[in-house]
């Protein structure tokens, strides 16, 4: 009985009253509104809309949103609130709620109906309170508000959706591409020499690059006498340079004005990283090397293609506490230089006579081109460098399926072929009967030298039987057969 004398004091306003009834509620109001202090009481209106731009601002030509349920609820206890009453909103999509005084002061908020196919509109999204959502744009609850009388009286819209707003785009994680551009310098130097090496840092983006750094270690050989721009500390190893921000397409270069101070060789590995994420990695450093002083006085040095390998020859008119060289080879001028052969070729320690060696590279692929330089190596351990030399493989012949190896064979057997350009191949495997055993390859392979492995079991890789057996490459009009024997 004591909850249904509290649900009395609240006026409800029926929506689907008369126009006598709003007749009647708009003399109400303007009593209220004259003398809201003599009635004591308070109101709640707002109105619910149709968010047509999907802005949560009630703008002209929206319509109202009627028939939404309105649920006004009052705080019992400090963390709990209960449901007074409700109303749907009129055909204009209006709403009002009349509070008794014996219910003022207090705290209220609204619920508006989750209508089933809309959505809420974005909350609080106007400057001016009376024309933007209230209701939270998940639960459709308006925030709690103080009640004292009609003098503090809330306005509490909601806008309503057809549409659920279409999600941001993802933040795209900032992309840079640092890349370091380096200057030429000369192959050798000798001591006391001057020269400056100049080389650019750019960030080729698309975004700007971040606290980028970077660092260039000075060797020990080469005093440092002139740098530009400045480095963060000018007296540090390795030097290092800290640039906050590298916008896209900025590029700045670098000048080191460096002597040569006593004779080996140079390596240095100078890098450059951003805190921004980048595309490429692969071109932020680069090497600088430097021959300082010969050990070794190089007249001749070649290089000759010998069916597949290629054979070094190089002569010395002189050596000095020469211990011996090693070769290294790379796949463009100015790569990476790897070492070919494993032991070292002793040099003539120290000789004023002529001296000849020779190296065979049999390592290598038909139709590449590779670049081959000397390093020999003194008592003390120091390097020079002499090349690089160019030279360029024979293609290999166009077509050729050599005999399997072993044969016969008993538990497997390797089948070599050659090939000269890039196309399908099938390598098929058939018994003396034609029928087909196995397809070893069907794909497109590359030039070169191929060998397959085939350890005699069929295409359900079960055994086969003792025999002759057929294998056939073919590739587009070229076809080659040859035969082998398995032995059990």
């Amino acid at each position: 009985m004591k909850e249904e004398k509290e649900m009395d004091r609240i006026n409800f306003l029926n929506g689907d009253s008369s126009r006598l009834w709003w007749f009647c509620l708009l003399i109400l109001l303007l009593l209220i509104l004259l003398n809201g202090q003599g009635f004591s009481q308070a109101s709640i209106s707002g109105y619910t809309w149709m968010d047509e731009n999907q802005n949560g601002i009630l703008e002209n030509g929206e319509r109202g949103f009627s028939g939404v349920r309105v649920g006004l609820h009052r705080r019992i206890s400090h963390d709990a609130f209960q449901e007074l009453t409700s109303l749907r909103t009129e055909t204009t999509g209006h709403y009002i709620f009349i509070i008794a005084a014996e219910l003022l002061p207090g705290d209220f908020y609204l619920q508006f109906e989750k209508v089933p196919g809309y959505y809420y509109s974005p909350m609080d999204q106007g400057g001016d309170d009376l024309f933007d959502s209230d209701a939270d744009s998940l639960s459709g609850k308006s925030a709690p508000f103080l009640l004292v009388n009609m003098n503090n009286a809330n306005g509490m819209n909601a806008g309503y959706m057809s549409a659920p707003l279409a999600p941001p785009p993802p933040l795209r994680e900032p992309l840079a591409d640092l890349a370091l551009m380096a200057g030429t310098i000369p192959d050798t130097a000798s001591i006391g020499d001057e020269f400056t090496y100049v080389f650019d840092l750019m960030n080729f983006g698309p975004d700007t690059a971040k606290q980028v750094e970077l660092t260039f270690p000075v060797s020990g050989l080469i005093e440092i006498k002139n740098v530009h721009p400045q480095p963060d500390n000018i007296t540090a190893n390795p030097l290092r340079w800290t640039i906050p921000f590298l916008a896209e397409g900025e590029q700045i270069t670098f000048r080191l004005d460096i002597k040569i101070l006593q004779q080996g060789i140079v390596q240095t590995y100078y890098c450059a990283e951003t805190l921004t994420r980048e595309s490429s990695v692969s071109n932020n450093c680069h090497d600088f090397s430097l021959n300082l002083g010969v050990a070794v006085e190089l007249v001749a040095f070649t290089a000759r293609l010998e069916g597949n390998r290629v054979r070094l020859q190089w002569t010395t008119a002189s050596e000095t506490e020469n211990l011996g060289f090693y070769i290294y080879r790379a796949n463009e001028k100015e790569g990476f230089y790897f070492p070919v052969n494993p032991q070292l070729i002793p040099g003539a320690g120290t000789s004023s006579a002529e001296h000849r060696y020779q190296f065979l590279d049999e390592q290598i692929i038909p139709g590449q081109e590779y670049f081959y330089k000397i390093a020999d190596i003194d008592y003390a351990g120091q390097i020079s460098w002499h090349g690089p030399i160019e030279v360029t493989t024979a293609s290999p012949v166009s077509f050729t399926l050599g005999q399997n190896y072993p044969n016969p064979f008993n538990a497997q057997t390797r089948i070599e072929f050659q090939i000269s350009e890039t196309a399908p191949y099938e390598l098929i495997i058939y018994n003396h009967l034609g029928q087909h055993v196995r397809t070893l390859i069907q794909q497109e392979l590359s030039p070169g030298i191929h060998t397959p492995l085939w350890n005699g079991t069929d295409s359900a890789n079960l055994p086969v039987s003792t025999g002759t057996y057929f294998y056939i490459l073919r590739s587009n009009n070229l076809i080659q057969k040859k035969s082998m024997q398995l032995i059990k």
